[in-house]
């Protein structure tokens, strides 16, 4: 089995001109690799995103999406898609988000 995300797209004029990573629909396809069929695909996935509500000078503040992290068990059976807190050291419960997928 193999693992692969949605698509991303560049969005140029982001960020004062800088740009930045825009993702529009997350979500993960596993497939199977010697014969290519697709075997699933998840609903849609947390998407953090960092936005500025003030931005003084160039470069004070990034915007930025993060997708989730994905992992898949040895067996194929299961993905983790996780989300971690944008910033451990004042995460409050609830920051982060954890999904599991697990197919029979």
């Amino acid at each position: 089995m193999a693992l692969a995300r949605a698509a991303e797209s560049r969005c140029t004029s982001c960020n004062k001109g800088q740009g930045k990573v825009k993702i529009s629909d997350e979500r993960f396809t596993v497939w199977d690799r010697n014969s290519g069929r697709v075997v699933a695909q998840s609903p849609s996935l947390h998407v953090q995103v960092h936005s500025c509500w003030l931005n003084i000078g160039l470069g004070s503040c990034t915007e930025y999406e993060r997708p989730s992290e994905l992992q898949m068990s040895e067996d194929g059976k299961a993905v983790l898609a996780f989300s971690p807190p944008l910033d451990y050291a004042q995460a409050k419960p609830g920051d982060a988000k954890v999904e599991v997928f697990y197919r029979r």
